[in-house]
């Protein structure tokens, strides 16, 4: 009886696993090849050029909409706002800002109840890092213009146009025009005004995008997920711009907020956003006497503690308000007490006397209150603090 040779175990787990490993490999390896990695997609904002159609600037967009009878009828009106803007408010400004030293290199500005009013920040300051305007006006929003009937896009521009007439007439926004106009249906609030500004003062809006002031004092934003346009913000919008002739990049937060003592304390969310930031220059401007009402005082001194310099009608802080062994202050303009409608001040003795024995330099613009009684009626003060001058804060 004859027996067969045993046959030896061939089958190894190791090696088995091994080559299992190397078939997933190599499967993977020719995924990878036949389907290279792409490169991440770089977005492309749509906003430069929302931005110059809605300030009646040719877009490379938008062809439709640029060649309706509305659009057009808009633009002609809009190019003879901005010369007269640029006439009696840009050129005198920066003339007269030229002769000046304001130390604003990189820093950050502050404009209390701004309003729209970028013009004046932004010519006063030009070489700023960052602006940040805080008011009571609705931040807005901005439906899709090309998706507008010709009816209702001509009603929109039109009604965009006039809420920027009187500014530029006037350096100055009228309550009651803000009132009418600023809650048009498709182009509302504060966004559409700060858009038209930027653009026309010749600084390319990159990018916008809606924000949030948190409860910690910090700023959330939201990315853009319409192509632009804006549904509208509760709290604001930062805007990221850049200054085509020099490449300087800049950011502008606009903030819906009341300003009132909280923001001196870090209990609240605005507390903890100024107590964040250091706002080194401001700018105060038909600021309706805020901060010389006792439930305001606070507030206004901690602005101040924090300023290098300020720059400021009547309306802004109160003369009193200024150490002169801490503020080196120049004069500008007239110093009359201007009667606005609903407020209970009386002319600043103080601030008088200055302007009649410290004597003041001319004002070659209108700025504030004083155009209420015409032209020649401005007053404007420059304070710089002093280099000696101590910079502990309250």
């Amino acid at each position: 009886m004859t027996h067969s040779a045993k046959r030896p175990n061939c089958f190894n787990p190791r090696a088995t696993f091994f080559i299992f490993v190397l078939l997933v490999l190599q499967s993977v390896g020719c995924k990878n090849s036949a389907n290279p990695p792409q490169a991440a997609t770089q977005r492309v904002s749509p906003w430069p050029e929302i931005a110059r159609l809605l300030s009646g600037v040719p877009s490379t967009r938008f062809a439709g909409v640029q060649q309706s009878a509305p659009y057009q009828k808009y633009v002609k009106k809009a190019d003879q706002l901005w010369t007269q803007i640029q006439s009696q408010n840009i050129q005198p400004i920066q003339s007269w800002r030229r002769s000046l030293s304001l130390l604003e290199q990189n820093a950050h500005i502050l404009y209390p109840l701004s309003g729209a009013d970028f013009i004046n920040m932004a010519l006063m300051y030009p070489e700023a890092a960052t602006y940040t305007m805080i008011a009571l006006e609705d931040p807005g929003h901005l439906d899709e213009i090309a998706q507008l009937s010709a009816t209702v896009l001509g009603s929109e521009l039109n009604a965009l146009h006039a809420s920027l007439y009187s500014y530029g007439a006037r350096n100055y926004f009228q309550s009651k025009n803000m009132r009418l106009y600023f809650s048009h249906k498709h182009f509302s609030g504060i966004l559409p005004r700060l858009i038209f500004f930027i653009t026309r003062m010749g600084i390319v809006i990159e990018d916008i995008r809606e924000i949030t002031l948190e409860p910690d004092g910090t700023i959330s934003s939201k990315p853009d997920k319409r192509g632009g346009f804006a549904r509208g913000s509760r709290d604001g919008y930062e805007f990221s711009l850049v200054r085509p002739d020099t490449g300087k990049r800049q950011r502008l937060l606009y903030l819906k907020q009341r300003l009132g003592n909280q923001i001196a304390t870090a209990d609240n969310a605005l507390g903890h956003f100024f107590s964040k930031k250091s706002f080194s220059h401001l700018i105060l401007k038909s600021a309706v006497y805020l901060f010389h009402m006792k439930n305001f005082e606070q507030a206004g001194r901690f602005l101040l503690a924090r300023a290098e310099t300020v720059v400021q009608d009547d309306s802004g802080f109160p003369y009193h308000f200024f150490d002169p062994k801490i503020w080196d202050i120049a004069f500008y303009g007239i110093y009359i007490r201007f009667p606005i409608e609903g407020t209970i001040f009386h002319v600043q003795q103080d601030l008088q006397a200055a302007y009649r024995h410290k004597g003041a330099e001319p004002l070659p613009f209108s700025f504030g209150y004083g155009i209420i009684k015409g032209k020649n009626r401005s007053n404007l003060l420059l304070a710089r603090k002093r280099q000696d001058a101590p910079r502990r804060l309250p």
